[in-house]
């Protein structure tokens, strides 16, 4: 990391709603909202992990599978198992979403496996080196709380480490210590008071041991440009988030990156920074040296809701290396962990 990078990076921290790294023009208040290009940050390729909420929860696992070299973790919640969808939304809903027990896992596993033969995803025996951690409400109206147990199944059966919390009395949203619904609540924004932190919980399923969320945060949340990666082939906002801790830009501190994705009518052309900010990430990003990747999903014809694609929306290759959201995902997570 730079001196000037430093610098600059120290004089937004002191600033109130500082959503910028990068210069110091004349009218700094105004520049302050603009969006910015994703920083090299240098951070460690080596434990980079991905979690997701609902459509963002397949969308989690997809990537999981497709990129399976690269990515080291996963946290689900409300999600899926891969390719289930088999790119029909009919099969979305009927199957995937509302009778998962009647999922086929070892039809999956062929599919798994057909793949790697064909190049399209990585060597699924990557996946025996990942950390999975699944959360499932008893309460989801959304998704049939039978899902859960049908992806560890899957997760198993490739040999990951699972751990499972299907116990919850929480309905379809992200729980949190504090959230905008009950926890049994299944709407919008999606983001639930449960009395405790799934950000924590995934962090420390994927990391092993983390420490407390800070209270109060000193890192800062960047407004980042998506479209430099292609994101209007691939039905994505033009703009994303990045949350950087202090350290993680000071060039002394090796960090690490998690990537968090929205779920349905939760991006943020939907609820603004609802998720972002809700979901707690960042208060756990700060004490534990946690780079934090917001992208965004955008909405169209065939996706009204701004899901992430896990049905079919964006081709047949959704849930591949070919996949378009998945290809700017990575090129993003590339960006983050390059040298400047």
């Amino acid at each position: 990391m730079t001196k000037k990078l430093s610098l600059i990076f120290a004089a937004l921290i002191f600033s109130s709603n500082a959503h910028a790294i990068y210069g110091m023009p004349d009218n700094f208040f105004e520049y302050l909202t603009q969006t910015k290009k994703i920083p090299a940050l240098n951070l460690d390729k080596n434990s980079v992990t991905v979690s997701g909420i609902s459509s963002g929860g397949f969308m989690a696992v997809q990537l999981g599978v497709a990129y399976s070299s690269q990515i080291k973790g996963v946290g689900v919640v409300a999600g899926g198992i891969y390719e289930c969808s088999e790119g029909d939304i009919n099969t979305a809903k009927e199957l995937c979403m509302k009778d998962p027990a009647k999922i086929n896992v070892n039809k999956t596993l062929e599919k798994v496996a057909s793949y790697y033969q064909k190049n399209l995803i990585d060597n699924p025996k990557s996946i025996q080196q990942q950390h999975i951690l699944l959360i499932q409400g008893t309460e989801d109206i959304v998704v049939n709380p039978a899902a859960g147990p049908v992806l560890e199944k899957f997760y198993k059966s490739l040999g990951a480490t699972v751990s499972t919390d299907f116990n919850k009395q929480m309905g379809h949203g992200f729980p949190a210590t504090h959230g905008s619904n009950t926890c049994q609540m299944s709407r919008s924004p999606w983001v639930n008071d449960c009395g405790h932190s799934g950000a924590g919980e995934i962090l420390k399923s994927l990391y092993g041991t983390v420490s407390p969320p800070a209270k109060a945060k000193t890192g800062v949340l960047v407004t980042i440009d998506q479209s430099e990666f292609g994101s209007d082939n691939a039905k994505m906002l033009d703009y994303g988030y990045l949350y950087i801790p202090k350290k993680c830009v000071d060039g002394n501190t090796q960090c690490r990156l998690h990537v968090a994705l929205h779920g349905c009518l939760q991006s943020p052309s939907a609820v603004g920074t609802a998720f972002v900010e809700g979901s707690q990430f960042n208060d756990w990003a700060d004490t534990n040296n946690i780079v934090i990747l917001y992208p965004a999903a955008t909405t169209c014809a065939a996706n009204p809701a701004g899901c992430w694609d896990w049905f079919g929306y964006t081709g047949k290759d959704f849930a591949t290396k070919n996949a378009p959201q998945g290809q700017v995902i990575m090129k993003m997570i590339e960006r983050l962990t390059s040298e400047n």
